[in-house]
């Protein structure tokens, strides 16, 4: 489907060529995922590997909603004298993990893609929904 195409190349984009994460990038990466997620609900989408990493890559935007949720808590409410500027290193460590595991994920669907490629009948048997599901939950 275009639309999962399309949100592939946004998050190599976001992940890969911008090294340092900015608000725009998360905000259109976020608003990608979701798009996303809302995508993969539909019945027109099949239930393949790729569909299924992609899937986890959407929700690993989770961690940066939980950071930035929790962010404008911190700053509502004032907590401990936080500002703006300062972040706790767990949000730091959200971010990171989002970071990482959206990479991992990444390097997943693009190794799929090569075996798919290359070596698409000996590979059939490890390009299973099941194997991605137990590649997605290892990396979680």
């Amino acid at each position: 489907m275009k639309d999962l195409r399309r949100y592939l190349v946004l998050k190599y984009i976001q992940y890969l060529v911008l090294s340092s994460s900015n608000a725009l990038s998360t905000l259109l990466g976020l608003l990608g995922s979701s798009y996303t997620l809302l995508t993969l609900q539909s019945d027109k989408v099949s239930s393949k590997s790729t569909t299924v990493l992609i899937s986890s890559l959407a929700k690993a935007d989770i961690l940066v909603v939980i950071s930035l949720l929790s962010q404008l808590f911190l700053w509502t409410f004032e907590v401990r004298g936080s500002s703006p500027a300062s972040s706790s290193p767990l949000l730091q460590n959200l971010l990171t993990a989002n970071t990482h595991l959206s990479c991992l994920l990444l390097s997943c669907v693009a190794l799929e893609a090569f075996l798919i490629t290359f070596y698409p009948t000996q590979s059939r048997h490890l390009r299973t929904v099941r194997n991605a599901r137990l590649a997605a939950r290892t990396l979680w």
